[in-house]
């Protein structure tokens, strides 16, 4: 019985995954929340064809101009398109919150997964670590961390990761410790397995659902991270075009209202996106959560 229900354990994944993707496509929120995203992705994927100038050009001949059917989204404060801003800014928000979510999941599970299921005292001092860095604002410790490393695209990447590290570790160890006592994981010891094969190959895919969830939500918390750094000027550095710097500079051009408010509009949907997207993704994978 032991054996069967560690296979089964493996077995059922692929199963899950496609009734996953179904409840998902029938899930309102999860149907505009992943509208949102696949919308965001097409425009970030296909910027060069929906633009008519790059980012960077600018026409000395239209400073400041209001949307109009040369430039629907106006023009900033030297003439650039805030349009192809707009579109190429959602490359960069893209790259950053994929990269940084998806090293925090990577490092910060790893931490959570050995933590956990080593327990004693390398749990304890690797928990303390981490509770430490918790007990820090998040925006603040990316700050700090940006600038001893200096403003730039990658130092901010680095430094969301660095601050969204914990909270995967805190959230993936307190699901190993519930999964290492179930039944399987105990019959894998009883027949010899290593600690290794125990923790990635029995437990570790049992508590993705949990983590891929936490994941979407912190995509949203990352973004405003990054924007927020951007904003303050220690995140992406001009002329590359990011959200949070051209709301930065919309506010110093007060009648001109379309330079921050499409950079803004845009954060919001992303924002909005990741969360629904969130949502629906625990209400699926976790039956019993009701709001």
């Amino acid at each position: 019985m032991a054996v069967s229900e560690i296979h089964d354990s493996n077995e059922r994944s692929p199963s899950q995954a496609v009734n996953t993707l179904r409840s998902l496509s029938v899930h309102p929120m999860g149907l505009l929340g992943g509208g949102i995203l696949l919308l965001l992705a097409l425009v970030a994927l296909l910027a060069p064809l929906i633009t008519t100038v790059g980012p960077a050009e600018i026409d000395y001949t239209a400073i400041l101009q209001p949307p109009s059917a040369n430039y629907i989204f106006g023009t900033d404060e030297i003439g650039r398109s805030v349009y192809s801003r707009t579109v190429y800014g959602a490359r960069i928000a893209l790259f950053i919150v994929v990269a940084s979510v998806g090293l925090a999941l990577i490092v910060g599970t790893l931490i959570g997964l050995i933590s956990g299921y080593t327990g004693g005292r390398t749990d304890t001092v690797v928990m303390r670590i981490m509770d430490a860095v918790l007990a820090f604002p998040t925006l603040v410790l990316a700050l700090a961390i940006v600038a001893i490393m200096g403003p730039s695209l990658i130092n901010a990447l680095i430094a969301i990761a660095i601050v969204s590290i914990p909270s995967f570790a805190r959230l993936a160890r307190g699901s190993v410790l519930v999964v290492r006592e179930l039944d399987y994981v105990k019959a894998a010891r009883v027949l010899g397995a290593s600690r290794a094969r125990i923790m990635f190959l029995h437990i570790a895919p049992n508590i993705m659902p949990n983590v891929i969830v936490f994941a979407s939500l912190t995509a949203s918390a990352a973004l405003i991270t990054e924007s927020g750094l951007s904003f303050l000027g220690l995140g992406v550095q001009p002329p590359t075009p990011s959200w949070g710097y051209m709301v930065a500079i919309g506010m110093n051009y007060w009648t001109s209202w379309w330079m921050s408010f499409f950079p803004g509009l845009s954060i919001f949907l992303t924002v909005l996106g990741f969360n629904l997207f969130g949502d629906a993704l625990r209400d699926v994978l976790d039956p019993r959560h009701t709001d």
